[in-house]
């Protein structure tokens, strides 16, 4: 039963389609574009830090987007699109955790490193989830 007026709908579903474009897009941003742009204009070690810091920072933003697009589709009884929405916010949540600044010991630099890359794989598979969702609210599922 869906918990806004009839006459909302279309509305609210063309604004869910939209956020979860926003979510996909900048996903696509953090993970492929700049990445490829910081290693052609940085050294690598530069590089390596900005991508860590613009995926920290990113992945906690599109979160909170896709848990707002989330409660929009539930509101519209999009269940399946809302629970995919909230699949990803979980994605981007762990993004947001692997790339915390820890103190660890050892070879700190391999370590972020390979938790940058494991960011980045996430971020791509998570897209896949968002995409996912958008296609059940364009169906109306």
């Amino acid at each position: 039963m869906p918990l806004l007026p009839i006459e909302y709908h279309e509305l609210v579903r063309v604004i869910v389609i939209y956020m979860y474009g926003l979510g996909a897009g900048g996903a696509w941003i953090a993970a492929i574009a700049s990445p490829n742009t910081s290693y052609d204009k940085l050294d690598p070690a530069r590089a390596d830090t900005h991508i860590r810091a613009l995926l920290r920072t990113a992945s906690a933003q599109i979160a909170v987007v896709l848990l707002l697009t989330a409660g929009l589709a539930a509101l519209i009884a999009y269940y399946m699109s809302a629970l995919f929405a909230v699949i990803a916010a979980a994605g981007f949540i762990s993004n947001r955790l692997i790339l915390s600044r820890r103190s660890t010991e050892g070879r700190v630099r391999d370590r972020r490193q390979a938790r940058r890359v494991i960011a980045v794989g996430l971020t791509l598979v998570f897209m896949l989830a968002i995409l996912i969702a958008m296609i059940f609210a364009v169906q109306r599922l």
